[in-house]
């Protein structure tokens, strides 16, 4: 007699791939978190070692956040980092990674950036819809 059970695990794996995701994702931004950019970072680097290339680390921080808090409350502080880091998203490349790191700091980064000078230009565009105003 051969005995054969079967089990739809459909929802545990769904509940595992969540887990994951919110262990490696800013619960407010959707963006990588600490733990995830340090993993990408490491990996750039390493690309970047192995391929003779050049990649860049840009800093982001939101200057004044806090008085935004203050006075708006973080209900619209947690409004605009949302905001400004669906932005950010839409902003950065395909290849590199845009992360939340704390409050109100960000970081991007930059893989095969052909020049050292070009992050600075990459910089410039990444501010650009950062800087436009937030409705």
């Amino acid at each position: 007699m051969t005995v054969v059970a079967f089990s739809d695990i459909t929802a545990m794996r769904t509940a595992e791939h969540r887990l994951t995701h919110l262990a490696h994702h800013d619960g407010l931004t959707g963006l990588p978190n600490r733990l995830l950019f340090n993993d990408r970072l490491d990996q750039a680097l390493e690309r970047a070692r192995r391929e003779q290339a050049h990649c860049a680390l840009l800093f982001i921080d939101l200057d004044g956040f806090k008085l935004i808090n203050d006075t708006l409350g973080h209900s619209m502080g947690d409004q605009l980092l949302g905001c400004l880091a669906a932005r950010l998203k839409e902003s950065v490349r395909a290849s590199d990674t845009a992360a939340r790191l704390s409050g109100d700091e960000f970081v991007v980064i930059a893989e095969h950036i052909a020049h050292p000078e070009n992050a600075a230009l990459l910089a410039d565009k990444l501010l650009n819809p950062l800087a436009m105003p937030v409705t």
